[in-house]
């Protein structure tokens, strides 16, 4: 997630399962100098005397306690290929870092303390080996574009407005579901962007939206076009079947033609990580191809029963109906559309 406010890590920070920390201080302009100077976090002052440091989606508020002996943990999460820069970022800035170590054999941990001795955990989501690979090793060992090209390759050599699903227009199944199942804006996560115009759209319309894709010449291409369009509106490189949890939480997730095109042994892990973002009550807006599409070149075809199947146990399906994907081909595909919640 892009974050201006994030200088020093260049990363995201995100506070697990928390929009605000109160953290107590023996010395605000210490920990002012740690969080604002070293973290890159941006502070501000608070009409009560207290200061609050942000990294734009969560916060910590420094409030002056000389005589409190509380020590507290607080944990951020960054993508796996970013633990080690965000180590070596660190020492260089002064700081005396720990680790990486693992945790839960799913997590890699940086571990170091703030000016009271509180800990500052930065937590990354994979294996060992992981954090020896680029980000492009990481994101293209899975999932394939047209032809079976790369999607990094597909977005390279095709302009966005010859792409099969490409349209200017935002999906009118969402349309509609928005109207119902999500009537207040909300923060909204897209999942396989690509040229970002249904994030665009849906940021017009005054959801906070951060827009993923896998192929990082989709995610620049979309940058180019609207990033500097809305505020509330970011596109970020991400792979859906790794984890999502450093973007924060979310009241809503669209996925218009990304879940069809993953592998079925890869499918749980696409639940488990989107489960991890949406908030409880939070919906799911998802569109697949249908088995009633001929053929079986491209996505994979679903029906209504084996998509409540899939999702069992962490999603019920709230609506469900045939549908449509346009785009620029002469057929629009046979599709479902489906409003999921947590």
């Amino acid at each position: 997630m892009k974050n201006d406010t994030a200088q020093a890590l260049e990363v995201p920070l995100v506070l697990r399962d928390m929009r605000c920390v109160i953290v107590p201080v023996s010395d605000r302009s210490k920990s002012l100098s740690f969080y604002r100077d070293k973290l890159g976090m941006l502070a501000r002052a608070l009409p009560d005397g207290t200061w609050e440091v942000s990294t734009g989606q969560t916060a910590l508020r420094l409030v002056e306690c000389p005589s409190k002996k509380d020590r507290i943990t607080v944990t951020f999460w960054l993508p796996i290929w970013e633990l080690l820069q965000a180590q070596d970022r660190l020492r260089t800035l002064g700081l005396q870092v720990n680790g990486p170590s693992e945790r839960l054999e799913i997590e890699q941990v940086l571990t170091l303390k703030d000016p009271d001795n509180h800990s500052i955990e930065l937590v990354a989501r994979g294996s060992l080996s992981d954090l020896m690979k680029p980000r492009l090793e990481l994101s293209e060992k899975r999932g394939r574009g047209p032809s079976g090209q790369t999607w990094e390759n597909f977005y390279n050599t095709v302009p966005v407005e010859d792409m099969p699903w490409y349209t200017d227009c935002l999906d009118e199944d969402l349309i509609i579901a928005l109207s119902e199942y999500a009537p207040l804006p909300g923060r909204l996560l897209e999942l396989g962007s690509g040229p970002g115009t249904a994030a665009a759209r849906l940021a017009a319309l005054g959801y906070e939206v951060v827009a993923v894709d896998i192929a990082t010449a989709a995610v620049e291409q979309a940058r180019l076009r609207f990033g500097t369009l809305n505020p509330h509106l970011t596109y970020e490189i991400a792979d859906v079947c790794q984890p999502l949890v450093y973007f924060g939480s979310f009241d809503y997730v669209f996925d218009r033609g990304c879940f069809h095109g993953i592998s079925p042994e890869e499918r749980k892990q696409y639940i488990h990580h989107v489960s991890e973002v949406i908030r409880p009550g939070g919906r799911l807006f998802l569109k697949v191809f249908s088995c009633e599409e001929p053929g079986d070149r491209g996505p994979y075809r679903f029906t209504k029963k084996k998509m409540a199947e899939i999702f069992k146990g962490t999603f019920s399906v709230r609506y469900a109906t045939k549908s449509t994907f346009e785009g620029t081909l002469a057929h629009s595909p046979k599709g479902l559309f489906f409003v999921l919640e947590r």
